[in-house]
């Protein structure tokens, strides 16, 4: 712990960090390929969901006492504002995806059709890829979207995406961790949910 304290912060960070229940440390993984040399860097706001970059930079102020300069937050003013836009976009459809899981549904809520949540998730997907950069709440859209998938009965589909939710978790949480364990049952037990 008194090491990982001293990792430094990037709005568009190479590594995630997360305490792993079940063997009761802090753990690092690498979101992307870390080359030698680069700086090993994590979001310090990663529990503030997305902000617009003038919002991240006076709230990085406010809590740690520096003003960001990481890449994200050094582009010219009409670069940022279309990261920004991207940004929100991939919340925005985050939720929507969210809210067509079974568990999250109203009585009157519409019934999402498959072809729906699967548009909503490859509309997704393709936002990060414009993007650039990796996310750490893919492993929760995929979970999402194949307990919908398994829901609606497309159990091809939910496979894939039960497994995809599998590789998230062990690329941002290890192969150790809690969340491994219910990825891990979906895969095997799509039924359990």
């Amino acid at each position: 712990f008194y090491k990982a304290i001293l990792i430094n912060h990037a709005c568009d960070n190479n590594a995630y960090h997360s305490w792993n229940d079940n063997n009761r440390c802090f753990t690092l993984h690498a979101g992307r390929d870390i080359h030698k040399g680069d700086e090993i860097t994590t979001n310090f706001l990663a529990l503030s969901g997305p902000l617009p970059c003038d919002e991240r930079r006076k709230l990085l102020h406010y809590e740690f006492n520096f003003w960001c300069r990481c890449r994200l937050c050094s582009v010219p003013e009409a670069i940022t504002l279309e990261l920004d836009r991207l940004l929100l976009n991939l919340h925005d459809i985050r939720k929507a995806i969210f809210n067509m899981a079974p568990r999250n549904l109203t009585v009157t809520s519409p019934t999402p059709t498959r072809a729906q949540l699967y548009q909503m998730v490859q509309y997704f997907l393709a936002l990060v890829n414009e993007q650039g950069a990796n996310n750490k709440d893919m492993a929760n859209i995929f979970y999402a979207a194949s307990v919908a998938m398994f829901a609606a009965g497309d159990m091809a589909r939910g496979t894939v995406y039960a497994r995809r939710a599998l590789q998230e978790v062990i690329v941002y949480e290890g192969d150790d961790s809690c969340d491994y364990k219910d990825a891990r049952i979906l895969v095997d037990q799509p039924a359990s949910h």
